[in-house]
């Protein structure tokens, strides 16, 4: 299977788990055009692949890392972008799907920029086996 067809189930899996255990938070996917809306929070989600590595004849391990943006306005203190940045890592550590493992989150505390947000970064380390032949 590609990359690009495991980076969609990887978004596809996302979204559904923050349906299902997020509150609702405008996910923003890689490459589209977002403009904030003032006092709300979003997220911004990246998938950062890093290598394949063999593992055995014929197949190998790509591994990689989600990264998980949270922004919250800088008005509401580091509490509601550390809150908003645990239930983003609640929805994929020590995950399992369609082929993909996703190892323990961390979650960083970046700080305010220059634009009115706070920043939390979300770190989700995953790898999946692949056919080489």
């Amino acid at each position: 299977m590609s990359a690009a067809t495991k980076h969609a189930a990887i978004r596809s899996y996302f979204a559904s788990r923050w349906t299902s255990l997020g509150d609702g938070t405008t996910v923003v996917y890689e490459n589209l055009n977002y403009t904030p809306v003032t006092d709300t929070a979003f997220l911004v989600f990246g998938i950062r692949p890093v290598e394949s590595a063999w593992t055995a004849p014929g197949w190998a391990d790509s591994i990689g890392a989600v990264v998980v943006a949270a922004m919250t306005p800088a008005n509401q203190g580091p509490e509601a972008a550390e809150t908003l940045g645990t239930t983003v890592a609640t929805c994929l550590a020590r995950q399992t799907s369609g082929g993909v493992q996703f190892d323990e989150a961390t979650v960083e505390n970046i700080g305010p920029d220059s634009q009115g947000w706070y920043q939390v970064n979300v770190r989700t380390p995953y790898w999946y086996p692949e056919s080489t032949s």
